[in-house]
């Protein structure tokens, strides 16, 4: 999850120091990001500068938090004319070279904005869709450029609809967004800047930010940079109310944070034993058990899947939550015979190869456990996976998210079949789906 707010940067302080050297990058950079956000640009290029000294590696998956950093610290450095820091890495996926510090903003820029317009807007409406979904759909057929590098010429008219689907009293004051509304402000934000109507630009990076702070989403600042008329307004000071932080304490609390990591890195880092209960924080409703060596997989690919409840591969698994799951904490036990299957919200059974050394990590999009894992002998398993409920965090609960006991039962391979056995909602269908090859 992004760090937007004060309380979330002095939790991330607290985390940091307690992180792993595997999650230490992720962590330090998210907290330069915010201080990014909210003009603290001093602090945030003394972490920028350490994370690229070389000192600390860098956390390369899709689905990890510097997946996408380099969007970030670029823009940063792009609109305060300052050095490369970064020379592009992490490498973003749509690099396949490194570029110059003004190419790769350019590209990025494009990419997201081609992304955004041709994602939201690939699929055909059908006429018996919602108004909201024609007038968002249609805005986006009228922002999409035509071609790479060349601006629609309908944008304004694209503008016009954008600006009444965020304006629906159903959109303004949802108080769980998703990422459509979040990039749908973006992309009024970025036609809004560069036509000139900056009033209404900065309007909507206002309202991008309530929007991002009750989405939690973990990729919400590296979209937003992505673009350069939305970092622009950023790196021009458009945010730096949204902190009460005052100058000197930040610029103390980076000094002391950067001292501290400094001395523990000149130290033997500690062995953790292994763990039997983990908490994830989920998100897409799913979270994932993996060997230590993140793969290279593509979860739920195929339709079945979403259906069934899970996505496994013979060494790895994702597992579906009920809809609306913000936390689950995960348990794991060996035994010899099949568990009650008759309580539980949700149950699935999967089987999964575990190679050795014996780990398994817990991960969800966007979350990396690097440093806790669940010691399983290696061998072959069937491992039922049954969901209970669990009261949520209040934060979570007054946005409608819930929380899960996960239970996960390693029976000897053989003892059941791939199945799923219960849904919260929905059929249990009769077959599933295994992919038989990593």
């Amino acid at each position: 999850m992004a760090t937007l707010t004060d309380k979330e940067f002095n939790a991330g302080l607290k985390r940091a120091l307690n992180a792993s050297r595997s999650e230490l990058w992720a962590e330090l950079n998210d907290l330069a990001q915010f201080l990014a956000l909210v003009a603290s640009f001093d602090e945030a290029l003394a972490i920028w500068r350490f994370l690229y000294s070389g000192k600390l590696p860098f956390v390369r998956s899709e689905r990890k938090a510097t997946a996408e950093a380099d969007c970030v610290v670029s823009a940063v450095c792009f609109h305060l004319n300052l050095p490369d820091i970064s020379k592009g890495q992490p490498l973003h996926r749509v690099m396949d070279r490194e570029l110059p510090l003004a190419d790769r903003v350019t590209v990025y820029d494009w990419y997201r904005r081609i992304q955004l317009t041709m994602n939201e807007g690939r699929f055909r409406v059908p006429t018996t869709a919602d108004e909201r979904v024609r007038l968002l759909n249609r805005g986006y057929q009228l922002a999409r450029p035509p071609e790479d590098y060349v601006y629609s010429e309908k944008e304004l008219d694209a503008l016009k609809l954008l600006n009444e689907y965020l304006d629906l009293p159903a959109i303004a004051t949802n108080p769980n967004p998703g990422p459509v509304t979040l990039n749908t402000n973006l992309l009024v934000i970025d036609i809004a800047y560069r036509h000139h109507l900056l009033s209404e630009a900065e309007l909507r990076l206002q309202r991008w930010y309530d929007f991002a702070v009750l989405a939690r989403d973990s990729f919400c600042l590296e979209e937003a940079f992505s673009f350069l008329s939305v970092s622009s307004l950023i790196c021009k000071g458009a945010l730096s109310h949204r902190t009460t932080l005052k100058p000197d304490k930040r610029q103390r609390l980076v000094q002391q944070l950067l001292a501290e990591v400094e001395h523990r890195l000149s130290q033997p880092e500690p062995v953790k034993p292994p763990v039997t209960k983990q908490e994830i924080t989920v998100f897409y409703n799913q979270f994932y058990l993996e060997p230590e060596q993140a793969p290279d997989a593509t979860y739920f690919d195929d339709p079945r899947e979403f259906d069934q409840g899970f996505s496994s591969f013979p060494t790895h698994v994702a597992i579906g939550t009920p809809t609306d799951t913000a936390m689950c904490a995960v348990e794991i036990e060996c035994c010899f015979e099949a568990p009650s299957l008759k309580t539980g919200v949700q149950i699935v059974c999967f089987p999964l190869k575990v190679e050795a050394p014996g780990k398994l990590f817990l991960r969800s999009v966007g979350v990396v456990n690097s440093d806790d894992y669940f010691a399983v002998a290696p061998g072959e398993y069937d491992v039922v996976a049954r969901f209970f409920k669990k009261r949520p965090s209040r934060e979570d609960a007054e946005i409608g998210l819930r929380a899960w006991r996960v239970l996960l039962s390693f029976l000897p391979s053989g003892s059941m079949k791939p199945q799923t056995i219960k849904l919260e909602y929905g059929d249990v269908p009769t077959d599933v789906f295994v992919h038989e090859v990593c």
